[in-house]
């Protein structure tokens, strides 16, 4: 159902700005910095955020109100259903009362159907909208640090079944990194005081 610093990079200079080191300094062209790319595990990122949080909650009350009214027409439906097996068979209120039963059944199936594609749906637009206030964020600490390009890392999390770590695998952008351009922790600091456009 649903729920992003100091910046430790240690990357190689470019081999025209190392050979510049050996000149006059006073002499040598101002060269400008090296590009930087870093990794971070949104992944990690989205369960530190604390907007994430809010969202939660957006989803519990949606489905707690959800779930009181499909308890309601269970309830309904189950009331119906009494109701029927109160009258003889091959009655004519028997055959009323087990219409009426199976309208109240049809009611909640077809609510349940509803419910469940909204339900997907709202569950779809939350995980977009964090996904995009995380981004913003990375791009934000991005430009503070220097950084041109970050790259999604994924970690390869032995717990998960072996399906889902064969998924993961396969959509995994980064093959290998060092651990000095991994930004993750520093990101979660920063998202934790980050605000989105319009302060949500």
């Amino acid at each position: 159902m649903l729920n992003l610093r100091k910046l430790p990079l240690a990357l190689g200079l470019p081999a025209a700005f190392l050979a510049g080191l050996t000149a006059d300094p006073v002499l040598a062209p101002t060269q400008d910095p090296a590009p930087k790319t870093a990794v971070v595990d949104i992944d990690r990122v989205l369960k530190a955020y604390p907007g994430a949080e809010t969202r939660q909650e957006e989803w519990k009350t949606m489905e707690a109100g959800f779930q009181r009214q499909m308890d309601g027409l269970k309830a309904e439906a189950q009331e119906a259903g009494a109701q029927r097996d109160g009258f003889d068979e091959g009655t004519k209120e028997r055959a009323t009362a087990d219409l009426q039963y199976q309208l109240k059944r049809l009611q909640y199936d077809e609510t349940l159907k509803i419910f469940s594609a909204q339900a997907d749906e709202f569950r779809a637009k939350i995980a977009l909208d964090l996904y995009g206030e995380i981004r913003r964020g990375i791009a934000e600490f991005a430009k503070e640090k220097g950084i041109a390009a970050v790259l999604r890392a994924r970690a390869d999390n032995a717990a998960m079944p072996v399906t889902s770590r064969l998924d993961t695998n396969q959509q995994r952008d980064v093959l290998f990194h060092d651990a000095s351009i991994d930004v993750t922790e520093d990101v979660i600091r920063f998202m934790k005081t980050w605000k989105p456009e319009g302060g949500k």
